[in-house]
């Protein structure tokens, strides 16, 4: 998923969060975990729920090897813990473009469906 344009026109505005999870994705949907986020960090929404969605990843991928590099090289920490950042779109007017799959693997095909009776 990716942002494709603002109703607005305007620029993006991208926040860097603190990640509570250990990898999120670039164009996965943040959440917070429903606690201040000064507390707590974000995470990727789950399959089942977004609840408490703050926007859309939109940094490289940040997984469990990168944020061990990052706490190596000493750089993006929080606190000399093992974290990060992750940059997110936080517009509310934001237009999302994504690819359709037909099942858990990229590029599925989608099933066609066809009406035999009419309602």
């Amino acid at each position: 998923m990716e942002v494709a344009f603002t109703i607005g026109g305007g620029g993006l505005h991208l926040r860097n969060y603190q990640m509570e999870a250990t990898a999120i994705a670039s164009g996965v949907p943040v959440m917070s975990d429903g606690d201040s986020l000064n507390s707590s960090g974000a995470l990727p929404v789950t399959a089942t729920s977004a609840l408490n969605c703050i926007g859309l990843s939109v940094d490289t991928d940040r997984t469990a090897s990168t944020l061990a590099q990052v706490a190596a090289g000493a750089g993006d920490l929080s606190d000399g813990n093992n974290a990060s950042f992750v940059k997110t779109c936080i517009n509310p007017d934001a237009v999302f473009r994504a690819k359709l799959s037909g099942g858990g693997t990229e590029d599925t095909a989608l099933a066609i469906i066809t009406q035999a009776v009419a309602d």
